[in-house]
């Protein structure tokens, strides 16, 4: 591929590249210094790469890196229309025993759960910069939100609740299923108890 055919698609296309990618259209890694060179690209983080004119999109550049990091409780939440607060930290999920010391000065909220459920309830969402990030779906944020309700803004957490509750009364069988799958049946009914 030549440089100039390498700049028009990259004025087209979206605005965050890894290596693979790029090599997969036809670049090669002389073509990628080159366009790093001159500006056309930044390199920002190892095999990652970006427009000048992008603005990071963190979640995702997050998930590129990290792919066990699922967008998890308070972040999710957001992302769900579960709640109005952005959240100062992004609050991800990964698997118990996963090295989280390349994972520090991240500006994120690690909570952890068993290797088998990490993929468990994952919904695909578009970030605001339309790129595609694994997001928890409902179901399982509520889980999530009741399991570590001790470290969660309760005025978020009870207000999201007592809104899923209200709006998806036929799911609340979803929801048990997720808690008898995640074991915290008895913490989700008395949860629910108290809030409804």
């Amino acid at each position: 591929m030549k440089k100039k055919d390498a700049i028009l698609f990259m004025n087209k296309e979206k605005t965050i590249y890894t290596r693979p990618e790029l090599l997969n259209l036809g670049m090669s890694d002389t073509l990628i210094r080159t366009l790093i060179h001159e500006n056309i690209i930044q390199r920002i983080q190892p095999g990652i790469y970006t427009t000048q004119k992008s603005e990071t999109d963190t979640e995702y550049m997050l998930q590129l890196q990290y792919s066990k990091c699922i967008i998890s409780h308070e972040s999710a939440l957001y992302h769900l229309g579960y709640s109005e607060r952005i959240p100062e930290k992004i609050s991800v999920t990964v698997p118990r025993h996963f090295g989280t010391s390349r994972l520090k000065n991240k500006n994120l909220r690690i909570r952890y759960c068993k290797p088998e459920l990490i993929f468990y309830g994952i919904s695909e969402m578009n970030t605001i910069y339309g790129n595609t990030i694994s997001v928890y779906n409902l179901e399982r944020t509520i889980c999530d939100i009741i399991l570590h309700y001790q470290s969660i803004d309760i005025e978020i957490a009870n207000k999201a609740i007592r809104k899923y509750c209200t709006e998806n009364k036929k799911k609340l069988s979803t929801l048990m299923f997720y808690a008898k799958k995640m074991g915290i049946t008895d913490k989700v009914q008395s949860r629910l108890e108290v809030l409804i």
